[in-house]
């Protein structure tokens, strides 16, 4: 059997909480051609609809940042 390589594709999101914590939220298989105008609509339907808290209970202020990440794996084979 030969070694196996899978990718896989996400979007980090970094968010700001009101008692000055952060918190991430990983979108997983998103779009190739996420822009940033997705990621302000996001902000905004985050912050419109009030979701995300921080461990303490503080609203989300917002995203600090957002990053798409490219992760590949590859299985070994070690049967013989």
């Amino acid at each position: 059997m030969a070694d196996v390589i899978t990718t896989k594709n996400s979007l980090q999101v970094t968010l700001g909480y009101a008692d000055g914590d952060t918190g991430s939220l990983v979108i997983d298989n998103p779009k190739a051609s996420v822009t940033a105008a997705n990621i302000d609509d996001l902000n905004d339907f985050i912050l419109d609809n009030n979701i995300l808290f921080s461990s303490s209970g503080s609203a989300c202020t917002g995203i600090i940042k957002a990053e798409t990440i490219e992760n590949e794996k590859t299985k070994i084979d070690i049967s013989e």
